[in-house]
């Protein structure tokens, strides 16, 4: 497998605008740390079939996940933050200044025992296991957070929120289980924007991630072609973080309002208000990453609208990945 090196670089300026729209019974569970004063990093190097996603089950105390005594949990959205760039020969990457909005196949499984261990011979698009099941999935449309004007690296973020139902348009239950799996597609760029993905299999954007190291073992993962599914601590992939990926959900059970402003940390937030301070990035860390998906499903998913936690993020440094593999497709089934 090629390497490529890592780029080191400063975060600097970082504001956190957090909507005041969630419901007090409204719950988001966030496993990042992304956050005015952590560090942050684009992962560029994936290519066109390459996935990511996040197990979102229970955390090390005192942080809190999601439990087995959770459920039923009603599903409410899930949200998704992903980037705008380029990566040049060499392997650099490159801030982009316009993004647009790009369809991508967002999944979200449910099941009794979370995955640990091996994961690498696992479907690539089934469930996981017996105790497994796709429960929601859907082509999104997911604008693309981008560097603002000027070549100073700073990039607007932003969460793209995706409503979850079913075909019929009724909020999602899940009755029982212990975790749920997020799996986001990355599909194929219109332009060739990569030097080291093959002709016409370079990436139509790249995760966002942390990068303070995974919030905990086996929670971060990406799909690679040739290799099969690795988690993000893998000494293969290295990835130093956490993806944005967050849900908002019912839990059977309601926890008081809890958390404090600017506690991105794994658990309930409530809402808050702005949020400003700085941070360094003194090593984004050795990066990786690998390989496939895309592709469509028959289910109803609702399009991206403004999300909860829009912010400014300067990016001086942005991390890389490895080596690339061919597209292939994949669909989904949505919930019965």
């Amino acid at each position: 497998m090629d390497r490529c090196p890592t780029v080191r670089g400063a975060l600097a300026a970082l504001t956190i605008l957090l909507s005041g729209s969630l419901v007090s019974a409204q719950e988001p569970v966030i496993q990042d740390t992304l956050s005015a004063d952590t560090p942050t990093a684009l992962t560029c190097g994936f290519c066109a079939g390459e996935r990511f996603g996040v197990v979102f089950r229970e955390l090390p105390a005192p942080r809190r996940g999601i439990e087995p005594g959770d459920f039923p949990i009603t599903l409410e959205s899930v949200q998704v933050a992903v980037a705008a760039a380029s990566v040049t020969a060499g392997p650099t990457c490159v801030p982009v200044e316009t993004g647009g909005s790009v369809e991508a196949l967002v999944e979200l499984y449910a099941g009794a025992e979370p995955p640990e261990g091996a994961i690498a011979s696992l479907p690539a698009d089934a469930p996981w296991s017996d105790t497994e099941e796709l429960v929601w999935a859907g082509e999104a449309s997911l604008a693309l957070s981008t560097a603002e004007p000027g070549g100073t690296g700073q990039y607007a973020i932003h969460f793209n929120v995706l409503e979850v139902r079913d075909e019929e348009g009724a909020p999602i239950v899940i009755e029982s289980g212990a975790y749920l799996r997020a799996v986001v597609s990355i599909p194929a760029a219109s332009s060739d924007m990569s030097a080291i993905c093959p002709a016409g299999a370079s990436p139509a954007f790249v995760p966002i991630r942390d990068a303070d190291g995974p919030i905990a073992p086996e929670r971060g993962f990406i799909y690679a072609t040739g290799a099969g599914w690795l988690w993000n601590e893998d000494p293969r992939v290295q990835v130093d973080g956490d993806w944005g990926i967050r849900l908002a959900l019912h839990r059977s059970v309601q926890e008081p309002d809890a958390g404090v402003p600017g506690n991105l940390d794994a658990g309930a937030a409530r809402d808050a208000g702005p949020i400003a301070d700085g941070g360094l990035l003194l090593d984004a860390g050795p990066d990786g990453g690998i390989s496939p998906a895309g592709g469509g499903c028959s289910c109803r998913a609702a399009g991206a609208r403004p999300g909860p936690a829009p912010f400014a993020l300067s990016l001086v440094a942005l991390a890389l990945l490895r080596r690339r593999g061919a597209p292939s497709r994949t669909r989904g089934r949505g919930a019965p």
